[in-house]
Formats: structure tokens, C-alpha cells, sequence
């Protein structure tokens, strides 16, 4: 189901950087929302089969895409080819544009108010100037699993899908730490969440 503005552009683009085998970046803002974001898109990527990396959240730098971390993930991986954002990105055009100056996609997925319109290759955010969501009241780590359930239905096997689904453990942390409204599709992965999480506490081989 599709929720947000061109999150089916944002499934096609993810889609070509697997078929092509690029390597691709997650940078995730670094406070609880956007690691849970982090979570979410690097587990998932992987599990699916990308070549991904991601770029460990600097609270040195502050809040926001800054040019110091571009920096740094070029001279950590100076073969990626694309980065997708979470919780971060809707009003970095500065660092998007150096970013696509050295011919890397952008695509940001984010879910804070668009100010003016971004740059990105494609971006997925509820909160965009142009898109008129119902569920502009979802947090950044909720719009990244969203987007990973909606390319493990397209791409994957169900045993793989199975696995993306149980990341919504972290859409709830992120929901929860970002003091999100507890309505609609938040409500129903926050009480996702907690039952994958009970289901960890119950395993038998938690201490193991």
C-alpha cells in the first residue's frame, strides 16, 4: 500500500542500484529516531541482497547532512554510488548537491517539513511541500521501514519478507523516542514493536 509521494519512484531507484550492484550508503541522523532509521535500512538492505554501508551518526558535527560527513564517508568508501538518508536530508540541499557534484544519488527518505523543494534524486518524506499524506504524524524510522516492506514485496522471497517485517521493532523505537502521535499506523507499529520485543525476551537463548 502506498502511503507517501513517490515512494514508488524511491523503490524503483533502490531497485536499480541492486540490479546494477552499486554500492550504496545509509546515513541516518543520531539521535533515537534516526538510528532506529538506521537500523531499519542497513538490516534491511542487507538482507536483501545490496551492497551497503553505513555512515555512523557524528554528534560532533551536530544535527543534519554536513559537509564534514560527506567527507568522511568518500574517504571511507570512495566506490559508493548512491546515498539514501533517513531522519535526516529534506533541507540539506548544500550537501546534496556536493554529493551529486561527485555523481552520487541521493535519496532521501525523512519525515520533516520540506521548505523549499529538495534536490534529491528522489525523495520520500509525508512532509513534503508537494504531498498531501494523511500520515504526516509518522516518524523518520517508520517511513524507512515502511519503505523496506514495500521493496522486500516486490523483490523478495516471503521468508525474506518475513524478516524485513519483524524490523518494525525499531519503527516503534523510533516512534516512542521522537514522542510521535500515537494514531494510525504509528499506533499499530509501536504494538508491533512491543510484541517483537517481548518475542526477544521470551527466546531461550537470550543471555546466551
Amino acid at each position: 500500500t502506498y502511503l507517501f509521494r513517490d515512494e514508488d519512484k524511491t523503490v524503483m531507484a533502490l531497485k536499480r542500484i541492486r540490479e546494477d550492484g552499486r554500492k550504496i550508503a545509509v546515513w541516518p541522523d543520531f539521535d533515537v529516531d534516526g538510528i532506529s532509521a538506521g537500523c531499519i535500512l542497513y538490516g534491511g538492505l542487507s538482507l536483501m541482497g545490496f551492497d551497503v554501508v553505513i555512515l555512523p551518526p557524528s554528534t560532533r558535527n551536530g544535527y543534519g547532512m554536513q559537509f564534514a560527513d560527506a567527507d568522511r564517508l568518500l574517504a571511507e568508501h570512495p566506490d559508493v554510488a548512491a546515498v539514501i538518508t533517513c531522519d535526516v536530508g529534506i533541507g540539506a540541499w548544500d550537501v546534496i548537491a556536493y554529493l551529486q557534484s561527485m555523481d552520487i544519488d541521493v535519496y532521501v527518505t525523512d519525515h520533516h517539513p520540506e521548505k523549499s523543494r529538495s534536490s534529491a534524486d528522489v525523495v520520500m518524506d509525508p512532509s513534503r511541500l508537494d504531498d498531501d499524506s494523511p500520515f504526516k504524524g509518522v516518524c523518520g524510522a517508520f517511513v524507512a521501514w515502511h519503505l523496506m516492506t514495500l521493496y522486500s514485496r516486490l523483490a523478495c522471497t516471503p521468508g525474506i519478507q518475513a524478516l524485513v517485517d519483524k524490523l518494525v521493532l525499531f519503527a516503534g523505537l523510533g516512534s516512542v523516542g521522537d514522542s510521535m502521535p500515537v494514531t494510525h499506523d504509528t499506533r499499530s507499529a509501536i504494538k508491533a514493536s512491543v510484541i517483537e520485543m517481548n518475542a526477544l525476551l521470551d527466546c531461550e537463548d537470550v543471555g546466551d
